[in-house]
């Protein structure tokens, strides 16, 4: 029978990163290593005026 469980490889694509007052997604790409484009696209975000303290965003992690 098929796992329903991710391979370990596939679960550590992605950390979360809690927005604090003041950060903007291009900040928040910067310093956490990960390109502004894939911020945008892993969180579905269209606006990034929209992002709110508090809110909790996927950050990419870079394979290897």
């Amino acid at each position: 029978p098929a796992s329903t469980t991710p391979p370990a490889a596939d679960r550590k694509t992605t950390r979360h990163y809690g927005v604090k007052k003041g950060d903007t997604p291009l900040q928040i790409a910067r310093e956490n290593g990960c390109s502004y484009e894939d911020l945008m696209k892993l969180n579905n975000v269209k606006d990034p005026k929209k992002i709110q303290q508090g809110q909790v965003l996927k950050l990419p992690v870079k394979k290897g």
